[in-house]
């Protein structure tokens, strides 16, 4: 068989369809999820759940695919409940929140201010109306009008001219003053300078008190809504004077007064000082929807396309490690760039430019892309259906004449084994870096897609495109995976994802939306990322399978078609690596963003120095503009770029202090020899006791049966080529251990 038709082959054509559905769908999972009005600790919180629970698919379905040989089975079913898990994302309905200036007006005849209460509230009104007052607060009289119980009596105001009179119970002279008849209700942030009324009080002082039940002229100025009341306490500055209580004039028979209110908060000083920073009072926010319901049935179909899709890549990716046994380069060359690279290069700015011309009204359409999912899932379960699993490289590679390969002189040697001491320390060592990396690709998983999109919002297209980035600069690294390995090392590459890690962390949290190409911005942080994920994860499986002894029937062990009902290790492997990475480190990375979303109003006073605030002028900035999610957000990526640099550090540390190439006991590579001399008998003859003895491994039954030589030469020779490969890459693993930077 040519080695242009390996590149094609039925396994390769599944991968293909299948990582083109996931690259069409990954990219704007979790910036859809953002747009359903949840908050970020909420979708925090359904990322970790999610990514726990996915972990029971592997645990559970991937045995039993094994045990039964149903491995076409198990992937068509986990691929229907993805496909309709999906497709149930989109009909999940939305919780849309506005926010709205509540209604304020100071009921003269009362001698009370009255404020609508909001929903969002909870009936407390001692707290959410008067949070924001720390200091004096400025209350602006913009228009006061007659408000009669009979709807058929009308006062004409330019008729009765409303005065508001200020009193001092010590002094008998009033201050009485004119309101403007055309001054309307403002909603910028400043104070106006041309009022006419306007004082200062200490709004955090008034005491709310009882309204009055069933007042019709209340319930036509509040459209029926409920109200705060509270009454004027002094002292009332007006003028530079101090003032007790406010009244106003003339009284109209069976009509009340009632003035509209702009009010503003000073974080200090008062007015005139220069000092002061305005704000304005806690908003309403009014909720259509129900959020609990969102939040559960989100939550519940998030949960079945993580299981499926992590149960489906996990057998996928049982059967690829099964099908070689040179695991530096599973993830390399021309196949590896067509089946996963390609399809994250393509169809991600593809769905997100889709997704963004359909747009719907104030919300952008997350259809096509979930078409596209769906699509390629379906040819991916067609051919998983018409063509078969295992990889036929091995059955053509059979053609060759065995004889050729037991005659030709060979410098092979048995497959190095790692001893118990080096297997511990190496995996004491690696599973906890693998736990970390998820746990930082879990942090960046959850959060920069709502980030990209509320804080510098970000288009589709461009979140896609970024995406597609990365991947062009996996593929430039991903092509030549075997002699990067080899230059940089397996343990190396692998701690380099921390220090991009950091970066990239670190350069997220610096954007902000005032920047004029803000957007364009996130690409070089974003082709940080193929450090971060694509080629550490193939540092972390070559590393992995180098620490475990080969085996040369991994395809027969993984697929169950021969008496062995077994995992092979690289099989066991594989799936240990998958599941402490995408499930247990990205469950932990969204945990901590959970804690640190819900945590963040009680201590952001403790990590005021992380944040982009002067120092100076700390104490002129509003609670509410500090502890949002924002600024929560941006802190935890500099945080996380601090963790990953320490963690970078103290593994590079570890690693080269407790597991030196000199403190391990190695081969004595001396001991080869040259192909040439006296020497090749006794080679050779090691490479006929290895090949029996391999043969009498997968084979153990083979002499108690009586076959035809028509049934048996294709095992036979499957199990020398096998056998020869094992030996290839037991070469190339022995003479990586001369290079310590490979290990």
């Amino acid at each position: 068989m040519s080695h242009s038709k390996h590149y094609f082959t039925s396994q390769n054509f599944i991968n293909c369809a299948f990582y083109s559905a996931l690259a069409s769908l990954l990219p704007f999972l979790n910036v859809h999820l953002s747009e359903l009005g949840l908050s970020w600790s909420q979708c925090s919180w359904i990322n970790c759940m999610s990514a726990l629970l996915s972990m029971l698919g592997p645990l559970c379905l991937g045995p039993l695919a094994h045990k039964l040989s149903g491995y076409k089975q198990t992937l068509v079913l986990t691929m229907i409940l993805a496909f309709l898990s999906v497709t149930a994302l989109l009909f999940i309905p939305k919780v849309v929140s506005n926010e709205h200036r509540p209604k304020m007006y100071y009921d003269c005849n009362e001698g009370v201010l009255r404020i609508e209460q909001c929903p969002n509230w909870n009936g407390q009104c001692h707290t959410y109306p008067q949070r924001p007052a720390t200091n004096f607060s400025s209350f602006e009289i913009v228009t006061c009008s007659y408000i009669c119980n009979n709807d058929k009596i009308t006062i004409n105001s330019s008729w009765y001219p409303v005065n508001v009179c200020f009193h001092d119970s010590n002094d008998p002279v009033s201050l009485c003053l004119d309101v403007q008849k055309e001054k309307i209700i403002r909603t910028d942030l400043s104070l106006s300078q041309e009022a006419s009324i306007q004082f200062d009080s200490r709004f955090d002082r008034w005491p709310v008190i009882e309204g009055h039940q069933d007042d019709e002229t209340v319930d036509r100025m509040f459209d029926g809504l409920r109200t705060c009341t509270f009454k004027p306490s002094p002292p009332l500055l007006m003028l530079q004077k101090v003032y007790s209580s406010i009244q106003c004039r003339p009284y109209v028979a069976s009509c009340n007064i009632y003035c509209s209110i702009n009010l503003r908060h000073r974080t200090m000083g008062v007015s005139g000082s220069g000092t002061t920073r305005i704000r304005p009072p806690t908003p309403c926010q009014m909720i259509k929807g129900n959020p609990q319901q969102t939040f559960y049935l989100y939550l519940l179909f998030r949960c079945l396309v993580d299981l499926t899709l992590l149960t489906s890549n996990s057998l996928i990716e049982a059967i690829r490690v099964a099908n070689t046994n040179n695991y530096d380069s599973i993830y390399a060359g021309f196949e590896c760039f067509w089946t996963i690279i390609l399809p994250f290069i393509v169809w991600p700015p593809i769905c997100g430019l889709l997704s963004d011309y359909f747009i719907q009204k104030d919300a952008h359409n997350y259809a096509p892309p979930v078409i596209i999912f769906d699509g390629f899932i379906a040819i991916t379960m067609f051919l998983i259906i018409m063509l078969p699993l295992n990889s036929t490289q091995t059955k053509e590679s059979s053609k060759i004449n065995p004889k050729k390969i037991v005659l030709q002189p060979t410098k092979f040697r048995y497959p190095r084994r790692h001893s118990n001491q080096y297997l511990l320390y190496r995996l004491a060592i690696l599973m906890p870096m693998v736990l970390i990396l998820g746990c930082f690709w879990g942090l960046s998983n959850a959060m920069t897609g709502p980030f990209y999109r509320h804080s510098l919002h970000s288009s589709n297209f461009l979140i896609g495109f970024a995406t597609s980035g990365a991947f062009i600069v996996t593929a430039l690294f991903a092509y030549m995976a075997k002699s990067v390995i080899s230059g940089v090392g397996r343990m190396n590459l692998i701690l380099l994802a921390f220090i991009f890690y950091s970066l990239r962390f670190a350069g997220i949290s610096f954007l902000v939306d005032k920047y004029p190409h803000k957007n364009w911005l996130i690409f070089p942080f974003e082709m940080m990322s193929s450090f971060c994920l694509p080629l550490a994860w193939i540092g972390v499986t070559a590393y992995g399978q180098h620490l475990i002894k080969r085996s040369p029937n991994g395809l027969s062990y993984a697929t169950g078609t021969t008496i062995f009902q077994t995992y092979s290790p690289q099989v066991i492997m594989q799936y240990t690596l998958g599941l402490i990475h995408f499930g247990g480190g990205r469950a932990l990375g969204a945990a901590m963003a959970n804690i640190w979303l819900n945590l963040w109003p009680d201590v952001y006073n403790h990590w005021l120095w992380l944040t982009d605030l002067e120092m100076k002028t700390i104490i002129s900035y509003t609670p509410e503009s500090i502890a949002n999610d924002d600024n929560a957000a941006r802190v935890l990526f500099r945080f996380a770029s601090i963790l990953s640099l320490i963690f970078g550090l103290m593994f590079t540390l570890l690693y080269h202090s407790c597991c030196l190439n000199f403190l391990i006991t190695r081969n004595d590579h001396s001991s080869s020899t040259s192909i040439f001399g006296d020497s090749y008998r006794d080679e050779n003859l090691h490479y006929l006791k290895l090949k029996c003895k391999s043969e009498n491994e997968v084979y153990p039954l083979r002499n108690q049966r009586n076959r035809s030589n028509s049934k048996t030469s294709e095992p036979i020779t499957r199990s020398m080529v096998t056998l020869r490969e094992n030996l290839e890459s037991s070469v190339d693993d022995d003479d990586d251990d001369l290079n310590p930077d490979s290990i």
